[in-house]
Protein backbone atom coordinates (compact mmCIF):
# COMPACT_ATOMS: atom_id res chain seq x y z
CA UNK A 1 0.00 0.00 0.00
CA UNK A 2 1.27 3.28 -1.35
CA UNK A 3 1.97 5.92 1.50
CA UNK A 4 -0.58 9.60 1.61
CA UNK A 5 0.47 11.38 -1.21
CA UNK A 6 1.94 14.78 0.50
CA UNK A 7 1.24 18.12 -1.12
CA UNK A 8 4.41 19.30 -3.51
CA UNK A 9 5.00 21.98 -1.50
CA UNK A 10 5.30 19.82 1.75
CA UNK A 11 7.91 17.56 0.02
CA UNK A 12 9.89 20.83 -1.57
CA UNK A 13 10.13 22.20 2.06
CA UNK A 14 11.24 19.20 4.00
CA UNK A 15 13.81 18.71 1.63
CA UNK A 16 14.92 22.48 1.38
CA UNK A 17 15.54 22.09 5.33
CA UNK A 18 17.67 19.05 4.80
CA UNK A 19 19.44 20.51 2.42
CA UNK A 20 20.19 23.39 4.30
CA UNK A 21 21.24 21.37 6.87
CA UNK A 22 23.86 19.12 4.40
CA UNK A 23 24.99 22.74 3.02
CA UNK A 24 26.33 23.76 6.30
CA UNK A 25 27.85 20.32 7.32
CA UNK A 26 29.72 19.82 4.09
CA UNK A 27 31.22 23.58 4.42
CA UNK A 28 33.66 21.93 6.64
CA UNK A 29 34.68 19.62 3.72
CA UNK A 30 37.74 21.25 1.40
CA UNK A 31 36.25 22.15 -2.01
CA UNK A 32 37.53 19.98 -4.95
CA UNK A 33 36.39 19.75 -8.53
CA UNK A 34 33.92 17.07 -9.00
CA UNK A 35 30.36 17.14 -8.26
CA UNK A 36 28.34 14.54 -6.35
CA UNK A 37 24.45 15.08 -7.99
CA UNK A 38 21.06 14.06 -6.55
CA UNK A 39 17.68 14.43 -8.21
CA UNK A 40 15.19 15.19 -6.27
CA UNK A 41 12.00 16.90 -7.04
CA UNK A 42 10.05 17.90 -9.88
CA UNK A 43 6.65 19.85 -10.81
CA UNK A 44 4.64 19.23 -13.58
CA UNK A 45 2.40 22.09 -15.26
CA UNK A 46 0.05 22.52 -17.94
CA UNK A 47 -0.84 18.65 -17.30
CA UNK A 48 -4.15 16.32 -16.26
CA UNK A 49 -1.89 13.19 -15.64
CA UNK A 50 -0.84 12.09 -12.18
CA UNK A 51 3.21 12.25 -12.49
CA UNK A 52 5.82 11.27 -10.28
CA UNK A 53 7.39 14.64 -8.46
CA UNK A 54 9.84 12.82 -6.11
CA UNK A 55 12.70 11.64 -8.60
CA UNK A 56 15.45 10.48 -6.22
CA UNK A 57 18.80 9.67 -7.63
CA UNK A 58 22.36 9.73 -7.85
CA UNK A 59 24.86 11.12 -10.69
CA UNK A 60 28.23 12.55 -10.84
CA UNK A 61 29.59 15.39 -12.84
CA UNK A 62 32.66 16.75 -14.20
CA UNK A 63 34.77 19.35 -15.57
CA UNK A 64 36.27 17.94 -19.14
CA UNK A 65 40.17 19.00 -20.29
CA UNK A 66 38.38 21.24 -23.36
CA UNK A 67 36.85 23.39 -20.29
CA UNK A 68 33.00 21.88 -20.60
CA UNK A 69 31.21 20.08 -17.61
CA UNK A 70 29.43 16.51 -18.14
CA UNK A 71 27.39 14.47 -16.13
CA UNK A 72 26.15 11.42 -15.70
CA UNK A 73 23.11 9.73 -13.50
CA UNK A 74 20.02 7.75 -12.91
CA UNK A 75 17.10 8.87 -11.06
CA UNK A 76 13.28 7.70 -11.31
CA UNK A 77 11.80 9.37 -13.56
CA UNK A 78 7.70 11.04 -13.99
CA UNK A 79 6.46 8.04 -15.27
CA UNK A 80 7.91 5.97 -12.09
CA UNK A 81 10.75 4.25 -14.28
CA UNK A 82 14.53 4.01 -13.84
CA UNK A 83 16.13 6.66 -16.00
CA UNK A 84 20.03 6.79 -16.68
CA UNK A 85 21.24 10.17 -18.14
CA UNK A 86 24.94 11.41 -20.14
CA UNK A 87 24.69 15.32 -20.88
CA UNK A 88 26.92 17.84 -21.30
CA UNK A 89 27.10 21.73 -21.11
CA UNK A 90 27.06 23.58 -24.79
CA UNK A 91 26.89 26.76 -23.50
CA UNK A 92 27.13 29.09 -20.58
CA UNK A 93 26.33 32.74 -19.09
CA UNK A 94 27.36 33.42 -15.65
CA UNK A 95 25.93 36.12 -13.58
CA UNK A 96 28.11 36.38 -11.25
CA UNK A 97 31.00 33.62 -9.43
CA UNK A 98 28.04 31.73 -8.39
CA UNK A 99 24.95 31.72 -10.85
CA UNK A 100 24.65 31.11 -14.38
CA UNK A 101 21.90 29.36 -16.67
CA UNK A 102 23.70 26.68 -19.05
CA UNK A 103 22.13 25.07 -22.23
CA UNK A 104 22.75 21.23 -21.70
CA UNK A 105 22.18 18.63 -24.28
CA UNK A 106 22.31 14.94 -24.28
CA UNK A 107 20.43 11.52 -23.74
CA UNK A 108 18.34 9.83 -21.40
CA UNK A 109 16.59 6.42 -21.50
CA UNK A 110 13.39 5.56 -20.05
CA UNK A 111 11.12 7.51 -21.49
CA UNK A 112 8.91 7.29 -24.66
CA UNK A 113 12.47 6.15 -26.75
CA UNK A 114 14.42 3.82 -25.47
CA UNK A 115 17.39 6.64 -25.57
CA UNK A 116 16.23 10.27 -26.50
CA UNK A 117 17.66 13.26 -27.35
CA UNK A 118 17.44 15.94 -24.89
CA UNK A 119 18.34 19.92 -24.39
CA UNK A 120 17.78 21.85 -21.17
CA UNK A 121 18.15 25.13 -19.50
CA UNK A 122 19.67 24.61 -16.61
CA UNK A 123 19.85 27.52 -13.57
CA UNK A 124 22.88 26.60 -11.47
CA UNK A 125 23.84 27.92 -8.12
CA UNK A 126 27.69 26.74 -6.93
CA UNK A 127 29.34 27.93 -4.52
CA UNK A 128 32.80 26.18 -3.09
CA UNK A 129 31.12 22.88 -2.14
CA UNK A 130 27.48 22.24 -2.81
CA UNK A 131 25.43 23.62 -4.91
CA UNK A 132 21.96 23.73 -6.83
CA UNK A 133 20.53 23.13 -10.75
CA UNK A 134 16.84 24.23 -11.48
CA UNK A 135 16.31 22.44 -14.70
CA UNK A 136 12.86 24.01 -16.80
CA UNK A 137 11.25 22.24 -19.41
CA UNK A 138 8.98 24.70 -20.87
CA UNK A 139 5.50 23.12 -22.40
CA UNK A 140 5.48 23.29 -25.90
CA UNK A 141 3.15 21.97 -28.13
CA UNK A 142 0.50 20.71 -25.65
CA UNK A 143 3.15 18.81 -24.17
CA UNK A 144 3.21 19.28 -20.47
CA UNK A 145 6.15 21.45 -18.72
CA UNK A 146 8.53 20.21 -15.83
CA UNK A 147 10.85 22.46 -13.27
CA UNK A 148 13.17 20.38 -11.13
CA UNK A 149 15.58 20.81 -8.75
CA UNK A 150 18.84 18.55 -7.95
CA UNK A 151 20.96 19.32 -4.77
CA UNK A 152 25.01 19.00 -5.68
CA UNK A 153 28.17 18.50 -3.59
CA UNK A 154 31.70 18.81 -4.46
CA UNK A 155 33.89 16.08 -3.64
Amino acid sequence: MKPPKQPFWLTFWKVAVVSYILAGLLNSIPAKADWILIPGLSKHVHTETKHNQQNYGIGYEWEAADGRNWAIGTYRNSYWRQSSFVLTELTSYKFSDTIRIRLDAGAVTGYKWTVMPIALPVWTYENKRWGFDAITIPPVGGRMGVFAVQFKVKF
